[in-house]
């Protein structure tokens, strides 16, 4: 198992009732629901960036759409 960093964060009466209700349902802990959901908020950002750090790569390579890859790529 990785390691663990204890971290406090006060949240909107309905937003951590949202996170218990949930938990609830998912039947884990809100801190295991809360990791979750900002792990895939953070894997979300990072593909953000990698989109955009290829599209500025592809249009330096002469790529000016979707269909000029996929035409370079069949």
């Amino acid at each position: 198992m990785a390691s663990m960093t204890p971290l406090t964060i006060n949240l909107p009466d309905d937003l951590a009732q949202r996170l218990r209700e949930m938990s609830n349902r998912e039947q884990r802990s809100p801190e295991d629901a809360a990791c979750e959901i900002l792990r895939k908020r953070l894997i979300l950002d990072r593909f953000h960036d990698l989109c955009r750090e290829s599209e500025s790569l592809a249009k330096a390579a002469g790529f000016e759409s979707e269909d000029d890859v996929l035409r370079a790529i069949s």
